[in-house]
């Protein structure tokens, strides 16, 4: 089944509708996952404040620390920036067609500026880490999409993160989280990170409208 925006608000509020939430046989932690069930209980009451979250994440965080192991979940990003895109069945792989589009409008005669937007003198150096989670819940296929870009362009002050919507059908949500990236690497190479964004989402749009056009 499909939402639509509005039928996804009505269903959250009206009907109870919450993602599939991950069980003990994940591997995370009880009280990780107590919280998680804590924070969408149906009554606002029951839920913890946001100071409360933070202080038992950090007791998680400690806990993990000192066993020394992560568990395994449905992750599907990690901190060392791999990307793990999940494939959707359709007819046409927008993932691949995305990707191939960047591809072939590459340009190799482009010198990054993005070093000269930062103030290398700055004495705050803020530590920042990273990671996604994606669940379909009661629908029955995923139509959203998202990426993890750290380091774009070899900048270490630089990271990039998105999600795309997919409403009604998951071809361009799909066509975007491969494009989107990859023109960003582009256009990072010879514009500020303002213009690289809105570059990036002028290009995939056009992309996009031409894929469509070529297999009607």
């Amino acid at each position: 089944m499909t939402y639509t925006e509005q039928q996804l608000t009505a269903a959250i509020v009206s009907q109870g509708l919450r993602p599939a939430l991950a069980l003990p046989e994940s591997g995370a932690p009880p009280t990780l996952l107590s919280l998680i069930q804590r924070c969408w209980d149906p009554d606002p009451e029951k839920r913890p404040s946001f100071e409360d979250i933070i202080d038992e994440l950090n007791i998680v965080q400690t806990h993990l620390v000192s066993n020394a192991s992560v568990p395994s979940s449905a992750v599907s990003k990690s901190q060392n920036g791999t990307i793990e895109v999940h494939q959707y069945q359709e007819a046409l792989n927008w993932l691949n067609q995305g990707e191939l589009f960047v591809k072939r409008s590459s340009r190799s005669d482009l010198k990054s500026l993005w070093s000269g937007c930062f103030d290398q003198s700055s004495e705050y150096h803020p530590t920042l880490s990273w990671g996604s989670f994606a669940t379909c819940g009661r629908r029955e296929t995923m139509e959203d999409t998202h990426f993890l870009l750290p380091h774009m362009s070899e900048e270490k002050d630089v990271f990039a993160f998105g999600i795309f919507d997919g409403h009604r059908g998951s071809a361009a949500a799909e066509f975007s989280v491969r494009a989107v990236p990859g023109f960003l690497k582009q256009f990072g190479q010879g514009a500020s990170p303002t213009d690289a964004l809105s570059e990036a989402f002028v290009s995939t749009d056009l992309a996009f409208r031409e894929e469509l056009i070529l297999h009607r």
